[in-house]
C-alpha cells in the first residue's frame, strides 16, 4: 500500500471554519487508509509497515487542526481504531525536531497529544511532563518562545492535571529509568521528581508568570491559559480524584467493538459520523453542524424543516429540567445533602447552621404560619415578609415554600408607602417579620393598607441542632412558589410570578452551566428582593449543597478582610453592624476559602477603588484570595460591566476573568458566558442557557431574524421561552398579554436558538419579549464549536454558536437620533474607557431637530481632572472621536458628582434625564 505524507500537503489551508470539501478530504484520506482491504496473511507481513504510513498520515493531519476544532474529537476515536488494529502503535521519536518548525503546529501537536492522554493513553503523559518540565523548571527567554511554551503546559495541565497527579504520586517504588525520565529541570533539582513538592513548584511558576506578566510581554491569551491551568489543578486537589491506569478506559474493546458510553462520547466512529453527513448532504438537509454531530446529538424526524433551529439536551436532560415527582424537588435535594455540612454561616459572628437542621426548622416555622393565620390550608397564598438576609431568611422563604404558598420577599429598604403597595397588590394573607424589624413592619401594618392582614414575628434561630430526619414527604407543588417585585424604573412595580417548577428549572440549568456543588463557599452580599440575590445565590447553592456565607450589607474593607481571611493569621474585623449573633457563644468566625463570588459590576469597582488602602500583608493576601488559585468562579451581572473594571480585576487578581450573564426577574438567567476563560468574551453575555430558547425580533418590522452569516451584527428585541420563563404578572393579564408573543409557525419564524426543552408544553406556543436589544456575532475561538465540546478543559455543550451583545434597553438604551439608531451602552462602555471619566450614564435628551439626542452623564475622576478644572464637551469629542462614529458621539454633557442607582445598581435613565436636563429642547449642540 503506497501511502505518503503528499496526501496531506494540502492540509496547512485549513481555517478555522473549513468547508466541506476540505472535511471531507481529509477524512476520506484517513478512511481509505483504515478500511484498506487485506487478509490476516497480509497483515501478518505488512502490519509494520501500514501501521507506519498510517501514523506519518495522521500525525500530519494533527499538525493541522487547532486545538479548539470540533474534528479534535474524530481524531481521538480515530486513534482509537488504529490502536486495536491488530498491533500497537508507538510514537515516533525522531521527529520532534522536524515538528518544531513553526510554533502553531507544536501548540496542535500536543493539544492533540493532551487530549489523547486524557483519554485512553496513559503513558502519554510522559510527553506532557517533559513539555511542562522545559517551561516551567528551566529559565526561559522573554519573547515568542516563552508564550509558545506556556501556552503547551498550560495546555498540558488543563487537559491532564489529574493524570499528572496521579503519575506524580506513584504507588510502588520505580527504578532508575523511571526516574531519569521524571527528572526535574535545572531549576528545581533539589526536588523529588515525583513528590507533591514538585506539584507545587508548577503552582508557584505559573502564578509568577501570571504576575509578572506586563514585563514579561505575555497578552491576555497566555494569561487565559495560565489562569486556566491553576483553576484545574486547583479542581484537582480538591477532588482528590488523580487518574490511574484503571480508569483509563479506550473506547474500543480488546476485539475492537465500539464499546458502550453512557458519558460524553458516542458509540459510533467518525466514519459513522462522516457517512451521516453524505447522506444528509444529499437529501438537502446539511445545515446542521458538524460539531453537533460530533456530540452524537439526535434529530428527530419531525424536525426537518426547522430551519436553522439547534437542540442542546437529549430528551433525559430536558426530563431532569421538569422535575419528576410532584415533590418539591429543593426538599429532596436538602434532604440528601450531607447533613453535616454547613448551608449558612453568618459572617461577622461565625454562627453556622448545618444542613441537617434546616427541613426541621422549615417544618415548624411552616406550623407557625398556619397556626398565625388560622387556617388549615396555605396553598397559593401569599406570604410576604421582612427579615435581614440570614439563616432566619432562608428557613422563612422555604417555610413558604412547604406551605405550598408564594413566598413575597420584601426590602427593608423600600419606603413605607412602597411596601404598602406589594402587600396590597400582592393580597399578602400574612406579613413575616423578624425582630430587628418589629418596629418596620408595625409602621406599614398601621395605616394605607386596603385590608388588614395577618402578623408573625419569627423566633431567631441560633444553630447547633440536632439532625432531624423531616423529608416533608406531604409537601408537592400545588401552589408554592415565589412572587418578586420589578424594580419599577419604567412603571409601577409588577408581581412576577415564579412557581416552583420555574425556579426549580432556573437552578438545574444554573447548575449545570456554572456547576455548583458540594465543594463550593459562597459569599453574599447582594439585597434578597432580587433574582440575583434569591435565584442565583441562594436557592441555587442550596440545590447544589454549597455553603453560603451571608456578609450584609456590603462594606467593601469588610469584604476584603473575609476574602483574604483564609490567607493571613489576623482575626476578622470587629462586627460593625450591631448584630447580636455577635453576643452568643460558640462562634467561630469563618476562615473557609471563598469559590463563588457573584456580584453587581459596582461591587467590584468599590473592591478595586478600596484596595489600594488596605494594609500590604492584607492586600496581597486580598488579591491571592480572588487569583485563579482559590476563587473558582466570579461572576458580574444585573448591569453592563465597563470594561475598565473587567480589565482592572483580572490585573488585581492575576489572572481571574469576570464571567458575564444576562437575566431579568421574568427570566431568571437566559444567556451566559461559559467557564473557559476562552469563552468569557469582553462586553458578550454568551449564549442560552440550558433549558432556554432565545431569538432576536427585528425592531421595525418584528420579524424574526435567521441564525448565521445574515442575522449577525442586526439588532433585535430578545424574546425567550423555555421552562425557566415566569408565568405570569400578578393580577395584571393585560401587561401579561403585551409581553407574551404567539409563535408563527412559519419557516421563518422557527429558528430561536438554545438549551430548550421539548417536554414543555406550558410555553410550547409562546414567546417572552424581555425589552432587550442585542445583536448575535461570531466570535474565534469561543464556544463549543471552537473546542472538545463538554469536560476536561473544553467548551460546555450548551455555550455553542454566535455569541449575544447585548445593546440595551428598547425603551431607555437605543437613542434614536437623526434617523440612526444608537446603543448607550456601547457609549457608556468607551465614555468609561477613557481615564477622564470615572462614572457615566448615556441617556436620550429630547431634540426638536434630530428627534433625540445623545446626552452623557458623568462623574470625573479626580485623579486626572483635578478639583477646579474643566473637562469641555469638545474634550469628551477629541477623546471619543476615534472610538465611536460621528453620530454617536455624545451632543451634551453633564458633569455630576452622582448619578443616582437602585440596590441592584441600575440607573432610571428616564428619571435622571428629568433631573439633570431640565430643559429638555436645549440648544447646547455641538
Amino acid at each position: 500500500m503506497d501511502v505518503s505524507l503528499q496526501s496531506v500537503e494540502n492540509f496547512y489551508a485549513i481555517g478555522d471554519f473549513p468547508s466541506r470539501q476540505q472535511e471531507r478530504a481529509i477524512l476520506n484520506v484517513l478512511k481509505a487508509t483504515l478500511q484498506f482491504p487485506t487478509t490476516p496473511e497480509w497483515k501478518a507481513t505488512n502490519l509494520a509497515d501500514v501501521l507506519g504510513s498510517v501514523w506519518d498520515i495522521f500525525i500530519g493531519v494533527v499538525r493541522c487542526i487547532p486545538p479548539d476544532h470540533p474534528w479534535q474529537d474524530s481524531l481521538l476515536q480515530t486513534l482509537d481504531i488504529i490502536r486495536h488494529w491488530e498491533g500497537p502503535f508507538s510514537w515516533d521519536e525522531d521527529g520532534d525536531e522536524d515538528l518544531t518548525e513553526q510554533a502553531i503546529q507544536w501548540k496542535n501537536l500536543n493539544s492533540f497529544m493532551a487530549r489523547l492522554t486524557r483519554r485512553s493513553f496513559n503513558s502519554g503523559i510522559m510527553y506532557g511532563l517533559w513539555e511542562i518540565r522545559r517551561a516551567l523548571e528551566e529559565p526561559l527567554e522573554k519573547g515568542p518562545d516563552m508564550e509558545c511554551w506556556l501556552w503547551v503546559a498550560s495546555e498540558w495541565m488543563i487537559q491532564c492535571a489529574d493524570v499528572s497527579a496521579g503519575w506524580m504520586a506513584p504507588e510502588e517504588e520505580v527504578g532508575e529509568d523511571m526516574l531519569r525520565i521524571h527528572k526535574g529541570g535545572s531549576l528545581c533539582k533539589d526536588i523529588d521528581p515525583l513528590g507533591i513538592e514538585r506539584w507545587e513548584f508548577w503552582k508557584e511558576r505559573f502564578a509568577s508568570f501570571a504576575a509578572d506578566a506586563e514585563n514579561l510581554q505575555l497578552d491576555d491569551a497566555i494569561l487565559g491559559r495560565i489562569a486556566e491551568a491553576l483553576e484545574t489543578m486547583r479542581v484537582v486537589e480538591e477532588s482528590g480524584e488523580a487518574v490511574d491506569d484503571d480508569r483509563m478506559v479506550s473506547d474500543f474493546t480488546e476485539s475492537g467493538e465500539p464499546r458502550e458510553k453512557s458519558g460524553e462520547l458516542r458509540e459510533e466512529s467518525w466514519v459513522h459520523v462522516s457517512a451521516e453527513q453524505e447522506s444528509r448532504e444529499q437529501d438537502g438537509r446539511g445545515q446542521e453542524s458538524d460539531q453537533a454531530e460530533s456530540q452524537g446529538q439526535e434529530e428527530s424526524q419531525g424536525q426537518e424543516n426547522r430551519g436553522q433551529e439547534s437542540r442542546h439536551q437529549d430528551d433525559g436532560e430536558q426530563e431532569s429540567l421538569e422535575g419528576e415527582s410532584n415533590k418539591l424537588p429543593l426538599f429532596e435535594a436538602i434532604a440528601g445533602h450531607e447533613p453535616e455540612s454547613t448551608a449558612v454561616v453568618h459572617s461577622l459572628s461565625g454562627r453556622r447552621f448545618k444542613y441537617g437542621e434546616l427541613l426541621g426548622d422549615v417544618a415548624r416555622t411552616r406550623d407557625q404560619l398556619l397556626s398565625a393565620t388560622g387556617k388549615t390550608s396555605l396553598n397559593g397564598e401569599r406570604i410576604a415578609f421582612l427579615v435581614e438576609n440570614s439563616y432566619d431568611y432562608v428557613v422563612t422563604l422555604l417555610a413558604a415554600f412547604a406551605a405550598r404558598s408564594l413566598a413575597v420577599p420584601l426590602s427593608p429598604a423600600f419606603p413605607a408607602a412602597e411596601l404598602q403597595y406589594i402587600i396590597n397588590q400582592s393580597q399578602a394573607a400574612i406579613v413575616v417579620n423578624s425582630a430587628k424589624f418589629a418596629g418596620r413592619a408595625r409602621d406599614v401594618l398601621a395605616t394605607g393598607l386596603e385590608y388588614q392582614p395577618a402578623q408573625l414575628e419569627i423566633r431567631k434561630h441560633l444553630g447547633g441542632g440536632p439532625h432531624e430526619k423531616i423529608e416533608l414527604e406531604d409537601v408537592d407543588f400545588g401552589g408554592a412558589g415565589m412572587m418578586l417585585y420589578t424594580s419599577g424604573t419604567t412603571n409601577r412595580p409588577k408581581g412576577v410570578l415564579l412557581p416552583q417548577s420555574v425556579l426549580t428549572a432556573q437552578a438545574r440549568s444554573l447548575i449545570e452551566a456554572w456547576e455548583y456543588s458540594s465543594r463550593d463557599h459562597l459569599l453574599h452580599v447582594l439585597p434578597l428582593h432580587h433574582i440575583h440575590g434569591t435565584v442565583n445565590a441562594l436557592l441555587t447553592p442550596l440545590f447544589a449543597g454549597s455553603a453560603i456565607e451571608f456578609l450584609f450589607p456590603f462594606n467593601p474593607s469588610v469584604v476584603w478582610s473575609r476574602l483574604a481571611a483564609p490567607l493571613v493569621a489576623s482575626p476578622q474585623p470587629n462586627n460593625k453592624n450591631n448584630n447580636n449573633d455577635s453576643n452568643d457563644s460558640n462562634t467561630t468566625p469563618p476562615k473557609e476559602k471563598i469559590t463563588f463570588f457573584t456580584v453587581v459590576p459596582t461591587v467590584y469597582s468599590r473592591l478595586l477603588s478600596s484596595h489600594k488602602d488596605l494594609p500590604p500583608d492584607l492586600s496581597e493576601a486580598a488579591r491571592d484570595a480572588v487569583s485563579p488559585t482559590h476563587m473558582r468562579l466570579a461572576i458580574s451581572g444585573s448591569a453592563a460591566l465597563p470594561t475598565p473594571i473587567k480589565d482592572a480585576w483580572r490585573r488585581l487578581s492575576r489572572g481571574t476573568v469576570l464571567l458575564e450573564r444576562y437575566g431579568m426577574t421574568e427570566v431568571g438567567m437566559a444567556l451566559s458566558c461559559g467557564l473557559r476563560v476562552a469563552d468569557r468574551v469582553d462586553a458578550s453575555v454568551g449564549w442560552p442557557l440550558p433549558g432556554v430558547q432565545a431569538r432576536l425580533a427585528d425592531l421595525d418590522t418584528g420579524a424574526i431574524l435567521p441564525e448565521g452569516p445574515e442575522g449577525r451584527d442586526r439588532p433585535g428585541e430578545i424574546q425567550l421561552r423555555g421552562p425557566t420563563i415566569f408565568k405570569e404578572y400578578w393580577r395584571n393579564p393585560a401587561a401579561t398579554a403585551k409581553e407574551f408573543v404567539p409563535d408563527d409557525e412559519s419557516p421563518t419564524n422557527r429558528n430561536g436558538t438554545g438549551n430548550e426543552s421539548q417536554n414543555t408544553q406550558r410555553d410550547a406556543g409562546r414567546w417572552f419579549r424581555t425589552g432587550d436589544v442585542a445583536v448575535r456575532r461570531a466570535v474565534s475561538g469561543a464556544g463549543a464549536g471552537a473546542g472538545q465540546p463538554g469536560g476536561e478543559g473544553g467548551a460546555q455543550p450548551w455555550a455553542k454558536g454566535d455569541m449575544y451583545f447585548i445593546l440595551g434597553r428598547k425603551s431607555a438604551d437605543i437613542i434614536k437620533t437623526g434617523g440612526e439608531k444608537v446603543s448607550a451602552l456601547e457609549v457608556e462602555r468607551e465614555l468609561l474607557s477613557l481615564d477622564e471619566v470615572s462614572e457615566a450614564a448615556v441617556v436620550a435628551v429630547p431634540s426638536g431637530k434630530w428627534g433625540q439626542k445623545v446626552g452623557a452623564v458623568v462623574i470625573l475622576n479626580r485623579d486626572v481632572v483635578p478639583e477646579g478644572a474643566r473637562w469641555s464637551p469638545m474634550d469628551m469629542r477629541r477623546a471619543l472621536r476615534h472610538r465611536l462614529a460621528n453620530y454617536k458621539i455624545p451632543q451634551v454633557l453633564r458633569v455630576v458628582d452622582h448619578i443616582p442607582r437602585n440596590a441592584m445598581g441600575k440607573i432610571n435613565k428616564k428619571e435622571l434625564v428629568k433631573e439633570v436636563f431640565a430643559d429638555h429642547f436645549s440648544e447646547d449642540e455641538l
